[in-house]
């Protein structure tokens, strides 16, 4: 077996790339807990084959009171989280398939 580089072009790539590694990523300031902008970072999620029109009710109510992001919910209650986040900023996001991957490529899309 034949190597493409010796250890030490090796051990010269890796310190080269981790002088750089810095600076190839701006550093990130989350945002405090319990702000807005923290809780603009959630999405609050029901994904429970079973779940209920009381705890989907539920998730709606808490996403309002905390200010989330988002809600994501099984395609089935889309139409209800949207009505009941009409007027608020928060979007509802849905999965299709999840988890067990019963769809057809078609009904995904």
């Amino acid at each position: 077996m034949t190597t493409r580089y010796t250890q030490e072009e090796w051990r010269t790539m890796i310190s080269e790339a981790e002088q750089d590694l810095p600076n190839a990523f701006p550093e990130y300031k989350a945002p405090m807990l319990g702000t807005r902008e923290f809780a603009k970072c959630i999405d609050h999620t029901l994904l429970k084959p079973e779940a209920t029109k009381e705890q989907v009710d539920v998730l709606c109510e808490e996403a309002i009171r905390h200010d989330f992001k988002s809600v994501c919910v099984r395609l089935k209650w889309v139409t209800h989280c949207v009505e009941l986040l009409r007027g608020t900023d928060i979007v509802v996001a849905c999965v299709i398939g999840f988890p067990e991957g019963t769809y057809s490529m078609s009904e995904k899309v």
